[in-house]
């Protein structure tokens, strides 16, 4: 996935199965939950506060128990979600 998709909003996968895009205020990203067949957006849930966006991947954090957590991805890790043809 390149920055320019990201920034645009472009709905990525990170691990099997776990959605996520970037809101369009370019401070939060969003879980989104599908259903079983990927063809439907069921909700969408506040994920990560995003720090800043960069040339080559973003930083994101939230808190856990009192505790800031931050993590660093890549663009080139994140997968570009696209609904299977036969869905369509």
């Amino acid at each position: 996935m390149t920055r320019e998709e990201f920034i645009a909003g472009v709905e990525f996968e990170m691990d099997f199965g776990t959605f996520f895009k970037l809101e369009q205020d370019q401070r939060s990203i969003s879980k989104v939950y599908r259903t079983g067949d990927r063809s439907r957006v069921i909700m969408e849930d506040h994920h990560m506060n995003v720090e800043k966006i960069g040339k080559v991947g973003f930083e994101a954090y939230t808190y856990l128990l009192g505790k800031k957590i931050v993590r660093k991805v890549g663009f080139e890790d994140l997968i570009e979600f696209k609904i299977k043809e036969e869905l369509i």
